[in-house]
């Protein structure tokens, strides 16, 4: 480690492994890391708790993972509604289905992420991980082999750069990851349809349940969550909304909700919101080379799919577990291996899962199609669920059939 200090003149904070990023894919890696016993230290450029572009949804994955996380009680505890009922509107046909009681799971939630995000942080800051908001990673610190070694950040507090030098440095920060721009992670896999989404929250009239709508050119959502609010959000293709749509989001809103779910235009059109509206113009869904020398993605960094399925969050619960139990095997074991299997195992279902979304996104269906599409989506969260019902432990192959 003498080329860290040797290239930087500044103290060396010494680690196991750094984690740039504390939203639930980062937390949830560092609660795992430390509960095996290695020194973990997360760094985050935000504050603690602040709200970020979410759709909320939970599905059964992310519920059995944040049950291992020991969170659930207190997403309950909040109060967060339980779902246990999911409502598909077709055009005009309308498909209800119960959420079934399986693997320790009677109900999915939906928390808004100023009480999910803390919620994770604290489960890794109790089981030993150092979770610090308010540091900006400015470069990855390597050594003379090319191996990530660390990371220079500045401490918003002291106003100063600091280096933390470590086994390992995984990025959780996103699809802007500097941990992926430095490393030069490669994308390997990457379709362009995208969807732009608006939303907001309003006062819930009684909505007990999820509900997905879905017409021509234009999705819709509605999620009950906190404070007796429900987000509802509308969708519609991501070149639509840049030609004609951005310039007014609440105007772009209503026209949306009344061409995706004209049943609920009246009750949630865009003069009864309770906050603000959010944008989201689209983003291409990707898969990136995720691991290399002493570095690893997961969340967004490494894998993201467009918003409309609603799976951002399971997928970076999902994911936090898996690479957790890879790099304890891979630090038992001095090799990077198990660091692959992780790859390998998170894309066994993600590039099915990722096409699938990607059709969905891409508008390019008509109502039957639609339906067929749903319910191979439907089929493939049956899949996974059943694929994490016990934790990834270290010391376990790390292959997807295992």
């Amino acid at each position: 480690m003498a080329s860290v200090v040797e290239r930087h003149e500044a103290t060396v904070e010494e680690c196991d492994v750094l984690v740039v990023g504390a939203r639930p894919a980062g937390t949830a890696t560092a609660t795992f890391l430390a509960r095996s016993g290695l020194r973990v230290i997360v760094l985050d450029r935000s504050q603690p708790g602040t709200d970020t572009l979410s759709t909320h949804a939970l599905t059964r994955t992310a519920m059995l993972v944040l049950g291992r996380l020991g969170v659930t009680a207190e997403l309950i505890d909040k109060p967060t509604p339980a779902i246990r009922n999911t409502t598909f509107h077709f055009g005009s046909e309308i498909v209800s289905v119960d959420i079934a009681a399986r693997d320790g799971i009677d109900a999915l939630y939906a928390p808004r992420r100023t009480i999910l995000d803390p919620a994770v942080s604290a489960a890794a800051t109790g089981a030993g991980a150092s979770v610090r908001y308010g540091s900006t990673v400015k470069s990855l610190v390597k050594d003379q082999t090319g191996r990530v070694r660390g990371v220079s950040y500045v401490d918003g507090k002291a106003d100063k750069e600091r280096i933390i030098s470590a086994s390992l440095v995984v990025g959780a920060d996103g699809v802007r990851s500097i941990v992926a721009r430095q490393v030069g992670a490669e994308t390997y896999w990457s379709r362009p349809e995208a969807t732009a989404m608006i939303y907001s929250y309003f006062s819930n009239p009684g909505i007990v349940g999820y509900h997905w709508a879905y017409n021509v050119n234009a999705t819709a959502g509605l999620i009950p969550t906190n404070g007796e609010q429900l987000c509802v959000w509308v969708g519609t293709p991501s070149e639509r909304f840049m030609d004609s749509l951005r310039g007014d989001p609440k105007a772009a809103f209503d026209l949306l909700l009344n061409e995706a779910a004209p049943e609920f235009a009246d009750t949630f059109n865009s003069g009864r919101s309770t906050e603000r509206f959010f944008g989201y113009a689209g983003q291409p869904s990707y898969l990136r080379q995720s691991f290399g020398p002493g570095w690893a993605l997961v969340g967004d960094a490494g894998y993201f799919k467009d918003p409309l399925t609603a799976h951002g969050i399971t997928d970076a619960l999902s994911d936090a577990e898996s690479l957790a139990a890879a790099i304890v095997d891979s630090v038992a074991s001095n090799s990077d291996e198990p660091l692959g299997a992780y790859q390998h195992r998170r894309d066994e279902l993600g590039v099915g899962f990722a096409s699938i979304t990607c059709d969905i996104a891409s508008y390019n269906w008509d109502i039957d199609r639609i339906k067929e599409l749903v319910r191979d989506e439907g089929r493939l969260l049956a899949k996974e669920a059943h694929a994490r019902r016990e934790p990834i432990r270290p010391g376990r192959p790390h292959h997807p059939d295992s």
